[in-house]
């Protein structure tokens, strides 16, 4: 890469960088349905502070950035578990196949359990409302993703899916327009069809990339006669094996220092930076820090790198740790198995 097209990248940066400082002097908040879609998925990606549009490692790519997903090479079976605060819990499972010159198919899905809530309604006594029965939201995301390099640097990624929650059984609530002289049950449940769309490239400087992805492109949907966007979220990142700016030819140490800026639909823009140690290719280490967050910044894990097998099955794991304030941590793992 030239001077000029350096400079051009670090002048994009402290742009975006500027933007993100000025952006936190307003928070929208409220504006999205469906906010469980912004739970995360996979503990290297939460270790790394969610800094992984231009981290293409596996297929766990469809679910942050699927334009890395044309970067593998042999089927994968990608499984992850998510234990989120307030007993929220998320299972993810993602299964890439690679197609060739063609590209990368991955189907994926994710299922999230609320746990059991307990219910209550409007009653004529000094509280104003009463106790009902307990009930157990759900909620589900299905989604079939396909990814193509153009060239060696070059690729882009595309997943569609079907995502539908359910929250139980209401007798009465003013955003659902129902009459309080005169309550009557609705099932409260919301399904809609939503798109991720990202690109990656290469540039060809030492292994620097620049990625972006727009997730949770939808129709506003909502309940009753309150319509609102799923949390749509724009990313540009960049990422970059720092040790191969002093020792380009060595290849038993990594150190990629990897940067993402988020820009939610509802909330002001946030940063995110992550730094993954690997060595041999075999164990890895990793450290995270995210901008603009009420109850998160720092994060940590450390992850086994897909070599542990028999024959051609290799296995991975990944682990992550997430101090969460007031909502104690949450504790992260994900598998990878490579055939």
């Amino acid at each position: 890469m030239n001077k000029r097209g350096m400079l051009s990248i670090t002048l994009w940066f402290l742009l975006l960088i500027a933007q993100s400082v000025r952006a936190e002097e307003f928070k929208k908040l409220g504006q999205t349905s469906m906010k469980w879609l912004s739970i995360p998925i996979g503990a290297k990606s939460m270790a790394i502070g969610n800094a992984i549009t231009c981290d293409a490692t596996n297929a766990a790519d469809v679910f942050w950035n699927p334009a890395g997903v044309g970067f593998v090479k042999s089927p994968q079976i990608y499984l992850s578990h998510v234990p989120w605060i307030a007993d929220i819990n998320q299972e993810a499972a993602a299964v890439a196949v690679p197609l060739g010159k063609l590209g990368v198919v991955v189907a994926n899905v994710r299922v999230v359990d609320f746990g059991k809530q307990q219910g209550t309604r409007l009653a004529s006594n000094d509280r104003g409302w009463d106790y009902t029965e307990t009930f157990s939201p759900s909620a589900y995301q299905i989604g079939l993703g396909f990814s193509q390099r153009i060239t060696d640097r070059f690729s882009y990624g595309l997943n569609v899916s079907y995502a539908q929650e359910k929250l139980g059984t209401v007798q009465y609530a003013p955003v659902l327009g129902g009459d309080p002289k005169n309550p009557q049950s609705q099932k409260t449940s919301m399904a809609l069809v939503n798109m991720d769309f990202g690109v990656l490239y290469y540039t060809g400087f030492r292994d620097l990339r620049i990625g972006m992805i727009l997730k949770n492109f939808s129709e506003e949907k909502g309940y009753g006669n309150v319509g609102n966007s799923i949390p749509m979220d724009l990313h540009f990142g960049m990422a970059m094996d720092l040790i191969s700016l002093v020792y380009p030819e060595q290849t038993r140490h990594r150190c990629t220092l990897s940067w993402d800026l988020s820009h939610p639909r509802d909330y002001a823009e946030r940063l995110h930076f992550g730094l993954e140690y690997v060595y041999s290719d075999l164990v890895a280490l990793r450290a995270g820090y995210k901008t603009n967050y009420d109850e998160e910044n720092l994060s940590f894990g450390a992850g086994i790198m897909p070599g542990i097998g028999f024959g051609s099955v290799k296995l991975g794991l990944d682990y992550a740790y997430v101090p969460f304030g007031v909502f104690g941590s949450v504790q992260s793992f994900s598998f990878c198995i490579q055939f």
